[in-house]
């Protein structure tokens, strides 16, 4: 079990009204009781634990107040920044070789804790084509720039510059066939139902091709009792073949 849900289960089992006859004050050493896990290097579990049990006995008499909740669940934030930005793998395949500032965003993406779906929400776009932008497969507009800075507490100028009016995409990332578990079984459908997708679009559409350009690619998770799926949708415009 991770450091931060333990550290919910914790908050969750507080009660909510000061009143409450249960209601118990916040175990300043929690932090010390929680097992980190193995991963996290000596050094930042003793320094994050050491600063958060300072920050707690300075608060022992804390109470079930919305302003003393969000105090603590900013102290869960910083926590999990710090240790996002320490397990970030800049320099393993695919992300090795990324350009400097791909690279850049994704560390600070980790930095922070963020989603996809978080940094989508901020600059107003859906979370997958966000990762195409993260990967250098679409281009960014200036004010999504601009967004994506704000929301990475990056500069707008280290952005602007590698990736500004003058860049773009150079887009197809990786061997063919995939070596990547996930993506080769994408390829795989395409090998196995290739020619049966083609021919219903054909009855379906007639003479043409759905668009890759024209195209909304969206990814959800689907929960079934035999294990979630993933459900994932083209949505593509439909292009007929010219005649002259």
């Amino acid at each position: 079990m991770g450091f931060l849900t333990q550290w919910k289960m914790y908050l969750d089992e507080l009660p909510q009204d000061p009143s409450a006859k249960n209601f118990r004050k916040l175990d300043p050493t929690v932090f010390e009781k929680v097992k980190f896990p193995d991963s996290y290097r000596a050094s930042q579990t003793v320094e994050v634990a050491r600063v958060a049990s300072n920050r707690c006995r300075q608060n022992n008499s804390i109470k079930r107040s919305i302003t003393d909740i969000r105090r603590v669940r900013f102290l869960s934030r910083s926590l999990k920044k710090m240790f996002g930005a320490a397990t970030f793998p800049s320099n393993s395949h695919p992300y090795s070789e990324l350009p400097p500032i791909n690279v850049a965003l994704f560390e600070a993406k980790a930095r922070k804790g963020l989603t996809f779906n978080d940094v989508a929400k901020a600059i107003g776009r859906d979370e997958v084509w966000v990762a195409a932008a993260f990967y250098g497969q679409a281009k960014l507009a200036p004010m999504e720039i601009e967004a994506l800075a704000r929301v990475l507490d990056f500069s707008v100028a280290n952005i602007q510059s590698p990736l500004g009016s003058h860049w773009w995409p150079n887009r197809g990332l990786g061997p063919m066939p995939p070596t990547d578990p996930v993506i080769y079984r994408l390829y795989e459908g395409v090998l196995v139902y290739g020619h049966a997708i083609k021919a219903v679009i054909h009855e379906k559409f007639g003479d043409g091709i759905m668009s890759m350009i024209d195209c909304k690619v969206n990814v959800t998770k689907k929960p079934d009792l035999k294990g979630d799926r993933v459900v994932l949708t083209f949505d593509g415009k439909f292009l007929p073949y010219s005649k002259w």
